[in-house]
C-alpha cells in the first residue's frame, strides 16, 4: 500500500485519490491543503508519494516539491501544474526527479502514475534488500579471508589448506565457516 500525502487546495482533487483512485490502486491518502502543513506533516510521517496540486493556498508548489525531493530522496513527487505552466516548471524542476503532470489531469492518469510507481517501489525494495544480502555475504567473505591469512601466517599453511581447515571445522563443530572465522580471529585477539 501506498502513503500518499496530497496537498490541495481542492477538496476535489483530495477527494479524487481518496475515493476513485483507490478503488484502483491501495493507497491510503493524507490531505493537507498548504505548504506550510506538507512540511509538518512530511516531519511526523513517511510517505511513499507526496502529490501536489498546484497552486497550494500559501504558495505555488513547487518549493514543496523540491523540499520533498531533498528530504525524502527515493519517494516518488508528483506536481500538477496548469497546462501552459508546464514547460516553465518542466524547464525549473525537470533535472530533479520530481514528475510533473499538466492539468486537468483524470483519474486514468492519476492510476496509471501510481502504478508505474508502485511497481518501481516494489522492485526497489527487492533490489535493496538483495543489495543488504550481497553486502552480508561480501562482509563474511572478507571476514573469512582475514582467517585465511591469519592461519597461513601462525600454522604456515597454503590458501587451500587453510580454506580446508575452516570448512573441515564449520563441519566438526556444525558451525558456518563465518563463525569459524569469527572464532579463530578471537582467538587471534585474544593472544
Amino acid at each position: 500500500m501506498l502513503n500518499v500525502l496530497t496537498v490541495s487546495p481542492s477538496a476535489r482533487t483530495i477527494e479524487l485519490l481518496r475515493n476513485f483512485v483507490a478503488t484502483e490502486v491501495p493507497i491510503k491518502t493524507y490531505a493537507v491543503s498548504s505548504g506550510a502543513e506538507a512540511r509538518r506533516s512530511l516531519t511526523e510521517r513517511d510517505y511513499d508519494v507526496v502529490f501536489i496540486d498546484t497552486p497550494l493556498q500559501d504558495e505555488f508548489g513547487n518549493e514543496l516539491a523540491l523540499y520533498s525531493a531533498e528530504t525524502m530522496p527515493l519517494k516518488s513527487i508528483i506536481i500538477a501544474v496548469k497546462t501552459n505552466e508546464y514547460s516553465n516548471l518542466l524547464s525549473y524542476l525537470g533535472r530533479e526527479e520530481i514528475l510533473i503532470i499538466p492539468k486537468p489531469f483524470n483519474r486514468t492518469q492519476i492510476i496509471q502514475t501510481l502504478r508505474v510507481i508502485k511497481v518501481f517501489q516494489d522492485r526497489f525494495e527487492i533490489l535493496s534488500h538483495t543489495n543488504a544480502n550481497l553486502k552480508q555475504r561480501l562482509d563474511e567473505m572478507r571476514i573469512i579471508n582475514q582467517a585465511k591469512f591469519i592461519l597461513i601466517d601462525k600454522m604456515k599453511i597454503n590458501e587451500n589448506e587453510a580454506h580446508r581447515y575452516i570448512e573441515k571445522k564449520a563441519m566438526d563443530w556444525r558451525i558456518s565457516k563465518y563463525r569459524v572465522a569469527l572464532k579463530i580471529l578471537d582467538s587471534v585477539n585474544v593472544s
